[in-house]
């Protein structure tokens, strides 16, 4: 009895394993919604891919250590309108003396793609106090970069 259920037990971990595997992984090739000039606080564009195919959108911010603190800065994704909840969130660590690099990037995976024309909305939101010392309250949230496109799935 304990054999068969110890060997049930590692039948399930291997067929759940490439699962739980692909969940963190990004589905298709990317599609970008950052704006071309960094400089550019707002950006619109279009763009077209093809229909039913996977794909994914991945931006977030790189911080600075021990300036920033992981976390005061995040990406949010808006498809027509809604809010969309991330895939997966990928956290790496840049080595560096005396300081290191932090990235933070946000993963959202459409494996089934889509159709028709779709508006896109990228936020990149970070705490008022980083553009303006003066705010209330400091930690208020600001869209420091926000970019819009319109993908037509054909």
């Amino acid at each position: 009895m304990k054999k068969t259920v110890l060997l049930f037990i590692v039948l399930v971990s291997l067929l759940a394993a490439p699962a739980l595997a692909s969940e963190h992984e990004p589905t298709g090739d990317p599609i970008i919604l950052r704006c071309p000039d960094p400089e550019m606080p707002e950006c619109t564009g279009v763009q077209e891919y093809p229909a039913n195919t996977a794909f994914y959108i991945s931006h977030g911010w790189t911080y600075m250590s021990p300036r920033w603190v992981v976390g005061q800065g995040r990406f949010e994704l808006e498809v027509d309108g809604v809010n969309v909840q991330p895939t997966f969130v990928e956290f790496t660590r840049i080595p560096g003396e005396p300081q290191y690099f932090l990235n933070r990037i946000y993963f959202f995976n459409f494996p089934d793609g889509l159709t028709g024309t779709h508006t896109f909305e990228g936020h990149w939101i970070m705490p008022c106090v980083f553009v303006d010392p003066d705010c209330i309250p400091p930690m208020a949230d600001f869209d420091w970069v926000h970019s819009t496109y319109e993908i037509t799935f054909y």
